[in-house]
């Protein structure tokens, strides 16, 4: 009895509905834009459970209602020399221990991320996804951190490492990629777009037209021409 009793807890705590949560901040307002990934943070817990007089002990799988953030940034600046060459990346997991601010979706929408980005962030697309699927993506997410791929503005960069993340977790291809200088490379702009059209999918936080324009036209086009033009 005490073992169906564990694996009954645990197959409810593996099957039951979990969320991805993709955060973007756009590329607009001279702005270059970044994305990142939030995985909902989970913990055991352990109640009696008594049964014909007899004693058993469950363990569920519970939300705590925090995220796990994990995202993607250039060590430092050598990239803008050239966009195309690998830099030492630096990759976030946050928070990196129990005893740092924790984070929600709430305080990633309200106050933005709590290193390089001191605003709250653009956009928030959330994707369904099961504990189960949470706690593999957690997983695979460290694996990815421990590989410490180099970033490449054009070949690697924060996008790709979000998007290679949700392709793992959904098991779908995802487009994320534009056209810039002749070369496709991933933007958050057209990452949230992409996710958008997905079915399931909730926008927690809309970014409005600020994820319509393109890495091209404002990153590049607009630094060669006067401000005061509008796109």
């Amino acid at each position: 009895m005490k073992v169906i009793l564990l694996l009954s807890a645990l197959l409810y705590a593996f099957t039951a509905r979990a969320d991805i949560h993709v955060i973007i901040y756009a590329t607009c307002g001279g702005k270059t834009g970044h994305a990142g990934i939030a995985v909902d943070d989970y913990q055991i817990k352990i109640s009696e459970v008594r049964t014909g007089g007899k004693t058993a002990y469950r363990k569920d799988t519970v939300a705590t209602g925090f995220v796990q953030y994990f995202d993607l940034w250039p060590t430092n600046d050598e990239y803008k020399v050239s966009y195309d060459k690998d830099v030492e990346a630096t990759y976030y997991r946050l928070p990196s221990n129990r005893w740092k601010r924790l984070l929600s979706v709430r305080t990633l929408a309200e106050e933005g991320l709590p290193h390089k980005e001191g605003y709250p962030c653009d956009g928030i697309i959330t994707l369904p996804n099961s504990k189960a699927g949470d706690l593999e993506l957690a997983a695979y997410l460290e694996r990815k951190r421990d590989a410490g791929r180099p970033f490449n503005a054009m070949r690697y960069n924060c996008c790709d490492f979000v998007s290679e993340a949700i392709a793992f977790a959904a098991r779908r291809q995802v487009f994320a990629k534009e056209l810039v200088y002749k070369q496709l490379i991933s933007t958050p702009n057209r990452l949230f777009r992409e996710l958008r059209t997905w079915d399931g999918v909730q926008v927690v936080k809309d970014p409005g037209k600020k994820v319509d324009g393109s890495f091209f036209q404002e990153r590049i086009l607009g630094r060669m021409i006067p401000s005061f033009i509008n796109f």
